[in-house]
C-alpha cells in the first residue's frame, strides 16, 4: 500500500477527504501565511482539540510541511466488537491505515488523512493511548508543499521521515529525518538526519528507511543502500539494493542486479553473501531475527508465474546460514511476524488472507468482513491486522484472531 501512497503523492494525485483539523490559512495574507497558519484556528474550536500546528526549525522556506506541538489533541483510536474474534477501529472517510508495527507487545499504526486541494496529514498511533505525532502539509494556494512524508518504527525506536522539492517541484533538494524513541515521543529541533545532493537529488530519493536503535539504513534512487552509523554517512552499496530489513547494526536486503543474492551488511563485518541461489529472489521480509523471501520462477518475459516462500534465521555468520523451503506456491510480497507469513488475495467476490505458519508450514485463510476490500497490515499467531475499506470510501482497522475466524486451505 505505501508504494501505492507514495506514487500519488509524487504524481501529484488529487486525494480526498474532509480535513483533519480547521485552519485559515486562505484568509490570510501571502507575507503572513507560511509562518502564521499554524497558529491560526477558528474561534469556534476549543483549544484543547487544537494540535497547534507548527513550521519545523530549517524547513526550505518554499515548504509548507507542518508539525503538531500537541498530536494528543487529535482523536485517538476507539475499539468495538465485531463478532467472534473481532475487534475494529472506525476510521470513517477521514482517515485511513497505512501501516503498522508491532513493538514489544504494542502495535502503532500510521493513519493518513486527505482533503481534496487541502493537503495531507500523517500520523502514529498507537491502537491504545494517545496520538504521539502527526505531520501535514496544508495546501494555501501561496506557497508550494512538500508532499510526502512518512514513519517507519522498530526496536521501541520511531522516525518522521520528509522529502523536501525543488523549485520545479521535480529536483529533490533534501531528505530530512527526524527520529525518536517511543516512550518519550518526538523532539521537535532540527532533524537528526539530513541527505542532500549528490546523495539525493533528481531521480534520486529516499525509497526504503529503516531504523534501530544504533543505526539507520536508507535506499535511495535504484537502489543504492546507504548507512549512518555514529553519525556518519556511508554507502554500503552502489545500486540494485532493496527490501531492507534492520535489527540493531544488522542490516540485511536483496542484490537484485546480475547476483540475485540475500546479503547482509555488519559494521565489524561489512558486506557479505548470505544465499545466492540460481533463481531470483524477491520480497524479503524480517521479524527479529526470522527472515522470509519468494523465490521467483517459471518466468514468461519478466514475470515469475511461481513462487516459492523461503525462510531462516538472520545469522552473522555466512556460514550458518541455513534457508529452508515453506511453501512451493504462494502469492509474494506479503507481511513477516510472529512466524507467521501472510498476504492478501483480491478477487470479484472479496479478499482474503493467506496465513503460512513458518515452523510448521500451515495453511490457512481468513476471509475479510463482508462487503469490504483490504489488505494485511501486520500478522502473528494470535492476530491480523487489516486495513479494510468499503467503495463508498469508509474505512476501518481490523484485528482478527485466527484461531477463531480462519480455516485451513484446501490442498492445491
Amino acid at each position: 500500500m505505501r508504494a501505492l501512497i507514495v506514487a500519488m503523492l509524487l504524481l501529484g494525485c488529487s486525494p480526498v477527504g474532509p480535513p483533519v483539523a480547521p485552519y485559515d490559512a486562505a484568509r490570510d495574507t501571502p507575507d503572513d501565511v507560511r509562518r502564521d497558519a499554524p497558529r491560526d484556528v477558528p474561534r469556534d474550536v476549543p483549544i484543547e482539540t487544537n494540535p497547534e500546528w507548527t513550521v519545523p526549525p530549517a524547513v526550505p522556506e518554499r515548504c509548507t510541511v507542518e508539525r503538531a506541538s500537541h498530536p494528543e489533541r487529535l482523536p485517538a483510536l476507539t475499539w468495538e466488537a465485531c463478532g467472534a474474534g473481532c475487534t475494529r477501529s472506525d476510521l470513517g472517510t477521514t482517515w485511513e491505515a497505512i501501516d503498522a508495527w508491532v513493538v514489544d507487545g504494542r502495535t502503532y499504526f500510521e493513519l493518513l488523512s486527505r482533503e481534496f486541494g487541502r493537503g495531507d496529514t500523517d500520523a502514529l498511533a498507537p491502537a491504545e493511548g494517545p496520538v504521539i505525532d502527526a505531520w501535514r502539509y496544508p495546501i494555501t494556494g501561496v506557497a508550494p508543499a512538500c508532499p510526502m512524508f512518512w514513519y517507519e518504527v522498530a526496536e521501541a525506536r520511531a522516525a518522521a521521515f520528509v522529502v523536501f522539492l525543488g523549485d520545479d517541484d521535480s529536483r529533490i533538494i533534501e531528505n530530512q529525518f527526524w527520529t525518536f524513541d517511543l516512550a518519550t515521543g518526538p523532539s521537535y529541533g532540527p532533524a537528526d538526519i539530513t541527505l542532500e545532493p549528490p546523495m539525493v537529488g533528481n531521480g534520486r530519493n529516499t525509497q526504503e528507511y529503516v531504523v534501530s536503535p544504533v543505526l539507520e539504513a536508507f535506499r535511495i534512487g535504484y537502489g543504492s543502500v546507504v548507512v549512518s552509523h555514529g553519525g556518519t554517512l556511508q554507502q554500503i552499496f552502489p545500486s540494485n539494493g532493496f527490501d531492507l530489513g534492520l535489527v540493531g547494526d544488522h542490516l540485511t536486503f536483496l542484490d537484485a542486479g546480475d547476483a540475485h543474492a540475500l546479503v547482509q551488511w555488519t559494521p565489524e563485518r561489512g558486506l557479505e553473501t548470505l544465499h545466492d541461489p540460481a533463481d531470483p529472489l524477491g520480497y524479503l521480509r524480517r521479524d527479529g531475527t526470522t527472515l522470509a523471501w519468494a523465490r521467483l520462477m517459471d518466468f514468461v518475459g519478466s514475470r515469475a508465474t511461481r513462487a516459492e516462500l523461503w525462510t531462516a534465521d538472520a545469522v552473522r555468520d555466512p556460514a550458518l546460514f541455513a534457508p529452508r523451503l515453506v511453501n512451493d506456491r504462494i502469492e509474494p510480497d506479503g507481511v513477516l511476524g510472529g512466524g507467521v507469513y501472510a498476504w492478501q488475495v483480491n478477487s470479484a467476490v472479496g479478499t482474503e488472507a493467506h496465513l503460512i505458519d513458518l515452523d510448521t508450514g500451515r495453511h490457512r485463510v481468513l476471509p475479510s468482513p463482508p462487503g469490504t476490500w483490504c489488505d494485511t497490515l501486520y500478522v502473528s499467531r494470535e492476530e491480523v491486522g487489516l486495513a479494510c475499506g468499503e467503495p463508498a470510501g469508509h474505512r476501518w482497522i481490523y484485528q482478527i484472531e485466527p484461531d477463531v475466524q480462519a480455516t485451513d486451505a484446501p490442498a492445491p
